[in-house]
């Protein structure tokens, strides 16, 4: 007598249903936060809880905005999440959008076949997540004219650093610094 088991990989539900694209960019850094735009397939977005959903810091505590979910068009294949107030405190945030707050009560005619209850489609949970950065980047710039170059004084002694008043030999050229 031989028992032989076969191990499938697991797959997703065929109930639940994904974003295709989100604007601005997940893990990007902006200079303030206030409207996120998911982009889902047309067949797929019908309704969304518009329950307030708490923005979180890299600690896991509420910063005291929340994202809430609407539709944006007649086609339904945009959900914007709204943040009110506005991010604008230097942070990394994190919204985590719950299990089922984007659904569609359209179902898969064939999910009996599949040995799946029919009903409602939505989304699984998922988590976005933004540096907000009040940085601009440089904040001034000074330029070193003599990196790079070999320097000796008149005598023959290697200089390096800030040139003080005075002859130099730079790069084999005598030259005068005022």
């Amino acid at each position: 007598f031989t028992l032989t088991y076969t191990v499938k990989a697991a797959s997703e539900p065929i109930n639940t249903f994904e974003y295709t694209s989100v604007s601005p960019e997940n893990e990007s850094t902006r200079a303030s936060l206030d409207v996120i735009t998911l982009s889902y397939d047309p067949e797929w977005v019908g309704w969304v809880n518009a329950t307030p959903i708490n923005v979180l810091d890299k600690e896991g505590t509420a910063v005291g905005t929340t994202a809430t979910l609407s539709l944006s068009n007649t086609d339904n294949t945009d959900v914007i999440l709204t943040l009110t107030p506005t991010l604008t405190a230097n942070g990394t945030y994190t919204i985590t959008v719950p299990e089922g707050y984007i659904y569609n009560n359209n179902y898969d005619e064939t999910a009996e076949d599949k040995g799946v209850s029919m009903g409602a489609t939505y989304n699984p949970a998922f988590t976005l997540t933004f540096t907000v950065s009040q940085n601009t980047g440089i904040d001034s710039v000074s330029i070193d004219r003599n990196a790079g170059k070999t320097i000796f004084t008149i005598d023959g002694r290697k200089v390096s650093g800030k040139l003080q008043r005075g002859a130099y030999i730079i790069d084999g050229q005598k030259k005068f610094v005022k």
